[in-house]
């Protein structure tokens, strides 16, 4: 299943793509479509049904900051350093569209296993 989600797969088929572009990293604001193209299972479940995946946003972010830090840690560079947080804040900034989709997929696939 994670590889299905890594891979922009429809959480009913595996087949379909949920976002028109299957690159997770690209850099531009990508579309999102409305249903599978193989099943025709539909991704958007009701208004507002995105607005929970700030939370697997806000959890993919804690975890990229905590794997920055501890990369810096390793790197030597001290604990409270303001050049850690220039770091951090930089990953987040480039890592950003990467957690929009993720979060969005996760979201997707936690309610599509209740459904």
């Amino acid at each position: 299943m994670l590889l299905q989600l890594i891979t922009n797969r429809c959480p009913c088929c595996h087949e379909g793509h949920v976002f028109q572009n299957s690159n997770l990293f690209i850099f531009k604001k990508d579309k999102m479509n409305k249903e599978c193209p193989v099943c025709n299972y539909n991704f958007e479940k009701e208004p507002g049904f995105y607005w929970g995946a700030m939370y697997a946003s806000y959890a993919l972010g804690v975890l990229e900051c905590f794997i920055t830090y501890f990369i810096c840690r390793i790197a030597g560079i001290e604990m409270f350093d303001w050049f850690n947080l220039y770091i951090i804040i930089l990953v987040l900034l480039v890592l950003s569209p990467f957690n929009f989709r993720m979060a969005r997929l996760i979201w997707l696939y936690i309610f599509s296993a209740i459904a």
